[in-house]
């Protein structure tokens, strides 16, 4: 135990370095990027289609948002080359992927962010500030999510897969809607009228359609879609097929409709 005359050398000291130790805690932003650069629209639309960390819509002007490992979220607006900085943030979280998506169906984005300690934020489009979060160490891991207004009542819900269950929330209240009973794993979940009923089901990576509101399983493929789905009408029929990557990376169309697929 020090003796006593050096208890206020001490102590003095601890007051000293409190300040440095609190700075150090809290590392500097990394450096912005050149507010112009000799880009155009065809290179912002490809690095977002190559980084799941940068999400770039075009316009007039267009937007480009990016997130970093460190926790940071930039959001610029694009004319032409140039890039205008908008608003940054620091979520303390490392960027697992950024979108930008009109959530609240008011005609603009807003910025959608997954963190890699599963945490899911929807962003301001103008200032970054937060509109609403997951609850912090709600869920161990996120898998996938994705934005959809399946009760057509004109207000999206966000539907996220985490923890292999299916949760459902409500983006105006953050109420949490629903939750599977059931277990789910997929990779990448989507969202549309796959059987041409007029109303929006859930597909699951794994093979899995959902009913709308009760999600209830309309059908199960014996295979799985694979991943990087997206929804398109690809024979002009009014319904949307399932066109996605299988598993050894080759292209591949679903219809649900006939329960069968349709090209691969």
């Amino acid at each position: 135990m020090p003796s006593r005359r050096f208890l206020p050398m001490i102590l003095l000291l601890g007051i000293l370095l409190i300040p440095m130790i609190c700075r150090a805690e809290k590392p500097p932003p990394p450096p912005m990027p050149p507010e112009s650069l000799d880009m155009n629209l065809t290179t912002f639309s490809e690095l977002a289609a190559a980084m799941s960390t940068v999400e770039y819509i075009p316009g007039k002007p267009g937007l480009l948002v990016y997130g970093t490992g460190r926790g940071f979220v930039y959001l610029y607006k694009v004319y032409g080359s140039r890039m205008k900085p908008v608003a940054e943030t620091n979520l303390w979280k490392g960027i697992k992927s950024v979108t930008l998506v009109d959530m609240d169906q008011d005609g603009a984005p807003e910025v959608v962010v997954l963190t890699k300690e599963a945490m899911l934020y929807v962003l301001d489009r103008e200032d970054l500030t937060i509109i609403w979060s997951t609850e912090e160490s709600y869920f161990e891991g996120i898998s996938c999510f994705t934005v959809a207004d399946m009760e057509d009542d004109g207000q999206n819900e966000i539907i996220i897969l985490a923890d292999n269950h299916l949760f459902v929330f409500d983006i105006g209240s953050g109420y949490e809607r629903w939750k599977s009973l059931v277990e789910r794993k997929a990779t990448h979940i989507v969202a549309g009228d796959v059987d041409g009923d007029g109303m929006k089901e859930l597909v699951l990576s794994d093979g899995t359609v959902l009913g709308p509101r009760l999600y209830e399983e309309e059908w199960i493929w014996d295979q799985s879609f694979g991943h990087r789905m997206i929804l398109l009408d690809m024979d002009n029929d009014g319904i949307l097929e399932v066109v996605s990557l299988d598993g050894g990376g080759n292209l591949q169309i679903v219809d649900v409709d006939e329960r069968a697929r349709q090209w691969k």
